[in-house]
């Protein structure tokens, strides 16, 4: 498992909609027979929902999951990867449960001189 983030002030993706779309078209233009399916959202807190697709597929060689969240000026995108769908399907627990650790902390870091 490991996070990736991309900006949502770009002039392709400035939702997280947006950002998904754009993420699995490039997933799809990559791999000719890539399955991606919808799975159910994560509910990270009150205000926070994780948006869940699932890939696979012969071509593309992994079983994934990836959630994507909306942190303001960011997409952030937590994805897990396998080898196997049984390795996928026993570590998706614990995918979920990284995925509700999500704590998004500022927009803006400040660090101020001499500090």
């Amino acid at each position: 498992m490991y996070a990736n983030t991309a900006t949502l002030e770009d002039r392709v993706h400035k939702t997280i909609d947006q950002l998904i779309t754009y993420d699995l078209n490039n997933f799809r233009k990559e791999y000719s027979n890539i399955q991606i399916c919808d799975a159910q959202d994560i509910i990270v807190n009150d205000k926070v929902i994780a948006k869940i697709k699932y890939l696979s597929g012969k071509s593309y060689g992994n079983f994934e999951a990836i959630a994507y969240i909306d942190a303001v000026k960011t997409g952030v995108m937590i994805i897990m990867s396998s080898r196997t769908k049984e390795g996928f399907e026993t570590s998706l627990n614990a995918f979920e449960n990284l995925v509700k650790s999500y704590i998004f902390i500022a927009d803006k870091v400040v660090i101020e001189k001499g500090q």
